[in-house]
């Protein structure tokens, strides 16, 4: 485990914790996105992060029901005696402290999806480090853990000012635009992140987080990477983005036929490669560097969308 300054069980005060529950365990839960797929042939990603945000702390949400599952293909996740702190990946090695609660029955509620899920009560007094606290972890593949020794030594990197959820709606750097369908169709909505995307020409990349595959595109119109991204969420592709003389990036149009454009807002995650000035020097230099992008991620034939 990497050097830290500040431990997790020094700031979250786990001895006292111990004093008060003497009949409790603590255990750290870290919640790593997940496929699924269903016999209907439908499939995803459950991505935890996005599903963070749409909960906003509603309690009959999809993330609450996720992240208390009772139950794996190989082992018992939850037990009565326990107090479970609750973590989602947000970075490499950067687990956001999302949720804290006492497990009253493990087996105690079942989701309409056939999910089994804990009855708990949530404990209070954390408050301040909730939506702000980032962490690292053992490098071992584990996803929760109860040894004393383990869980007070987890390193502390950061207690944010702002919550994640407000860092999100704050445009954070060209650099740092990676996100997933839904994610894109939230932060659109901020005039900030609109504004941002709007004033530059860019090299972007579209990853099929299903099957690996990617698409490489160039945005020089209007609007910027903002005007052509928001086609991408409206139809799946860009009736404008010519691939060839004949169709508009045919692979993606082709899938959205195919799949229909819920298999896009599942599995879709966007990201920038270069950004450029508005300009005609702007616009010349984003069209090269599109194919030079097309070359190195091998987004031509069977390993990507593109086209041409």
């Amino acid at each position: 485990m990497e050097d830290s300054d500040i431990l997790l069980g020094e700031i979250l005060r786990f001895d006292s914790l111990r004093e008060k529950y003497a009949d409790r365990r603590i255990k750290l839960r870290f919640n790593k996105n997940w496929y699924w797929s269903d016999e209907d042939g439908s499939c995803g990603w459950f991505d935890y992060v996005q599903e963070y945000r749409d909960s906003r702390g509603v309690e009959d949400s999809e993330f609450y029901k996720s992240i208390y599952s009772t139950y794996s293909d190989k082992t018992k996740r939850m037990q009565s005696n326990e107090i479970v702190f609750q973590f989602i990946e947000i970075g490499w090695n950067q687990w956001l402290f999302v949720d804290v609660r006492v497990i009253i029955d493990a087996d105690g509620c079942i989701h309409d999806n056939g999910w089994i899920f804990a009855k708990a009560e949530y404990l209070t007094g954390y408050e301040p480090f909730l939506g702000r606290l980032i962490v690292g972890k053992p490098k071992d593949r584990g996803f929760y853990y109860v040894s004393n020794e383990i869980v007070d030594s987890i390193p502390v990197w950061e207690v944010t000012p702002q919550t994640f959820l407000e860092q999100s709606e704050t445009f954070g750097g060209y650099e740092k635009v990676c996100m997933s369908y839904k994610e894109l169709k939230y932060v659109m909505q901020m005039s900030e992140w609109w504004s941002a995307l709007s004033n530059v020409y860019g090299v972007y990349v579209i990853a099929d987080r299903a099957t690996g595959k990617k698409y490489v595109g160039s945005a020089y119109g209007e609007n910027g990477v903002a005007g052509r991204w928001n086609e991408y969420l409206n139809s799946g592709y860009d009736n404008d983005e010519k691939e060839t003389g004949e169709y508009p990036n045919k692979k993606l149009k082709v899938l959205v036929k195919e799949k229909g454009l819920s298999y896009i807002q599942t599995n879709f995650q966007y990201a920038l490669l270069e950004i450029f000035p508005k300009n005609e020097t702007g616009r010349k230099k984003a069209l090269e560097r599109e194919s030079y992008w097309k070359e190195i991620l091998l987004t031509r034939g069977e390993f990507g969308y593109n086209d041409n």
